[in-house]
C-alpha cells in the first residue's frame, strides 16, 4: 500500500500545479504507517519563535542532504541510529523538552521517531512529534532554512523523483551554496 501511494503522490507530483496535494498524500499515507505525533509546519515555527530552548530538532537526512539547507537548530542524526547510541549521544539534552524528528517528507523521521520514542519518555521527554511534510513543507510554507554559510532558500530534493514533491516549485540544490569569496583586500580607511 505505501508503495502504491507514494508511486500516486509522483504521478501527481509531475505536474507542478498537483505537487502539493500529492506531498499532502504522502503526508497521509506517512501517519497511516507510523503512528507518531505529527506537527504541523506553522506550529513548529510558532514554537521556534516563543521558546526554541524547550525544543530539540533532529533532521533525520543523509550529510549531503544536511549540507544544502536544515532547520535553525536541527541537529543531523543518521537515520539507522540505536536507540543505545542516542541514549548515549543525546541523553542528557532530552529531560523535559520537546523532540521533533524531521527529514524530506516524513518518512526516515518518523520510522526513527517511532523506534525512539520508547528511550525518549524513558529519558522524560515531555513530547515526540515528527514535521509533517519534512523539510519539504517547511521550506514550501517559507520556514527558515540555514546552512554552514548561514540562511539560504534551498533545499536538496533527495533524489530527482522525490524532489519533485517540493512544494510550488521550490528552489532545490544537491550541493551547498558556495560560501561568498573573502576578499583578501584590507578596507580603506579614513584618515
Amino acid at each position: 500500500m505505501i508503495r502504491a501511494v507514494c508511486l500516486t503522490a509522483m504521478l501527481w507530483a509531475s505536474n507542478p500545479l498537483l505537487a502539493d496535494d500529492a506531498l499532502s498524500a504522502v503526508e497521509s499515507m506517512v501517519e497511516l504507517r507510523y503512528p507518531v505525533t505529527a506537527v504541523k509546519a506553522e506550529e513548529l515555527d510558532r514554537q521556534l519563535a516563543t521558546d526554541q530552548d524547550a525544543l530539540l530538532l533532529f533532521d533525520v537526512r543523509e550529510p549531503e542532504e544536511f549540507a544544502v539547507s536544515h532547520l535553525p537548530g536541527g541537529i543531523r542524526l543518521d537515520p539507522g541510529i540505536s536507540s543505545a547510541d542516542f541514549t548515549e549521544l543525546y541523553g542528557p539534552q532530552v529531560a523535559g523538552r520537546r523532540v521533533v524528528f524531521y527529514c524530506s517528507v516524513g518518512m526516515r523521521s518518523s520510522r526513527l521517531a517511532e523506534a525512539l520514542t520508547p528511550a525518549l519518555e524513558k529519558l522524560g521527554a515531555q513530547s515526540v512529534a515528527n514535521l509533517r511534510g519534512g523539510i519539504f513543507r517547511w521550506q514550501g510554507e517559507g520556514g527558515p532554512l540555514q546552512n554552514a554559510a548561514g540562511p539560504t532558500r534551498y533545499v536538496h530534493p533527495y533524489d530527482r523523483r522525490w524532489g519533485q514533491l517540493i512544494p510550488n516549485d521550490g528552489p532545490r540544490r544537491l550541493t551547498p551554496e558556495p560560501r561568498p569569496a573573502q576578499s583578501n583586500r584590507t578596507p580603506a580607511t579614513a584618515d
